[in-house]
């Protein structure tokens, strides 16, 4: 890969213990939270710092949220390997109530919602699209895939819950008889 060699780059790894040891003891600030996050999923490095970064983006305060877009749009380009993409939808779950605001995060909800198809990521773009679902995100071609996917994978628990939100905000366009108690 073209740009900065990683392997045996002392100047990069002395940074990045010293960026680990702040946001291990303290907590990153809302501008290094974004420029690490740029950093870790714009892979500049290639992706073998990615989930170390991704690892250590303990916020001090709040994430902005203009920093989670940016990087939710790194994941449409590829080349981002699964594992990492993984980690790091479960990194916003995890911080989610950090956010500083989700209008942003709301109005690429159809650029996350592609992604439930990918099978590794479907549990965690479903749970990361349960906390952003309102009223108007329910569309019938959503319903729809959410279906083919029940389909496919069974009575899945994070495709149940999606479902029963979209069920609540829309009665007429979720038929599906979807049990009253279920285990969260």
């Amino acid at each position: 890969e073209a740009g900065t060699p990683v392997y045996g780059n002392d100047e990069v790894e002395n940074n990045l213990v010293l960026v680990e040891k702040v946001a291990y003891s303290k907590g990153l600030s809302p501008e290094a939270i974004s420029i690490m996050l740029e950093f870790a999923m714009s892979l500049r490095m290639g992706t073998t710092l990615c989930a170390r970064v991704l690892k250590c983006l303990i916020p001090a305060t709040v994430v902005p949220q203009e920093a989670v877009v940016r990087a939710v749009v790194w994941l449409g380009v590829g080349k981002i390997p699964f594992s990492t993409q993984v980690l790091f939808i479960k990194w916003v779950l995890t911080i989610f109530d950090m956010i500083d605001a989700k209008d942003q995060l709301r109005a690429v909800y159809g650029f996350i919602f592609s992604f439930v198809t990918e099978e590794n990521l479907c549990p965690f773009i479903c749970h990361l699209l349960y906390l952003l679902t309102r009223k108007e995100s329910v569309r019938v071609f959503r319903v729809r895939k959410l279906l083919e996917l029940q389909s496919k994978l069974g009575r899945q628990p994070f495709l149940l819950h999606l479902l029963s939100l979209y069920k609540v905000f829309c009665p007429e366009l979720v038929t599906l008889s979807i049990p009253s108690r279920m285990k969260v």
